[in-house]
């Protein structure tokens, strides 16, 4: 069977098809696997949390139910994705709650121990160097801060294998795979929730105390 790329280019969501796939992203099954993740996750009513990769913004709202006395912060390359997350969380970025801004995962503009969580849904597919990007996560977050990566794909499925082939900059990792990257980034007290029947997974793991 030949699957085709969504329009709109997945890996950096560019022009009006990028707009139109981030949108749909903010909600159906991207939603089920969000909400399915994020059922994993506790957070400080005051945390502060980095999102990276926030697409088109909708995850930021949802963690910030889950720290509603805290800021989360949202960073993407693509200049639609900042543009669609802004417009997704206007009010909660006039209330100074959420900031959305423009950068790379592989050099996080961010002080060092500056969030109490990072997450990251849908997005370490297309990181091209998945180890500098967790050492940059790393950084920024406080000892004790929580990774979280939440995956749609656990690399078993014939369509996303295909659709990943057609794609220069996507690579599908197993749960195995990303728990070992995670503890070679020199996290600790590492889970891994896994899905098998829609293939969802998700790794939760802490930055080392002192």
């Amino acid at each position: 069977m030949d699957y085709k790329v969504p329009a709109g280019n997945p890996e950096k969501p560019q022009g009006a098809d990028g707009y139109a796939l981030l949108e749909r992203m903010n909600a159906g099954h991207h939603e089920m696997l969000a909400n399915w993740g994020l059922s994993y996750l506790s957070l400080a009513d005051d945390a502060r949390v980095l999102d990276c990769g926030c697409g088109g913004g909708a995850n930021l709202l949802r963690l910030l139910a889950k720290a509603p006395a805290g800021k989360v912060c949202g960073i993407d390359y693509s200049d639609v994705s900042v543009n669609l997350s802004r417009e997704t969380c206007a009010a909660q970025i006039k209330e100074g709650q959420v900031e959305v801004v423009q950068g790379d995962v592989g050099a996080l503009p961010f002080d060092d121990d500056a969030f109490d969580a990072a997450t990251a849904f849908e997005t370490v597919y297309f990181w091209p160097d998945f180890a500098g990007a967790l050492a940059q996560i790393k950084r920024v977050l406080k000892p004790g801060g929580v990774l979280f990566i939440c995956n749609e794909s656990d690399g078993s499925s014939e369509k996303d294998q295909a659709i990943a082939e057609q794609i220069d900059v996507m690579t599908l990792y197993t749960p195995a795979q990303l728990k070992d990257a995670v503890r070679e980034a020199g996290f600790a007290n590492l889970r891994v929730m896994h899905d098998r029947t829609r293939g969802y997974v998700c790794v939760l793991a802490e930055k080392p105390r002192a």
